[in-house]
């Protein structure tokens, strides 16, 4: 063995123990909650993305529903809308200056 395998190989040990004393202590804080909240932790720590697979039919099916406004909530409404509008329009205009 030549004095480069050598130092390779220790390089190689070091790092690996390094690796291995980095993920030690995140390995024993998981064991810990697991012990501390049994089953419930592994439901409250899923991804959020299977969150929002799951609210997707609820989110479709609130964007179908229609509301039924008396006449004055429609046209005050309408007034805001158009208000939003210039104020978007206002502010647009402005930062071109």
């Amino acid at each position: 063995m030549t004095t480069a395998d050598i130092v390779g190989i220790i390089i190689a040990v070091v790092l690996v123990a390094a690796f291995a004393a980095g993920r030690a202590p995140d390995h024993g804080r998981r064991r810990a909650l697991r012990e501390r909240f049994g089953p419930i932790r592994n439901v409250v720590a899923r991804p959020a993305a299977a969150g929002a697979d799951r609210a997707a039919p609820a989110y479709a099916a609130h964007k179908q529903l229609t509301l039924a406004l008396p006449e004055a909530e429609r046209e005050r409404s309408g007034q805001w809308t158009a208000a939003q509008a210039a104020s978007s329009t206002t502010a647009a205009a402005v930062s071109r200056r």
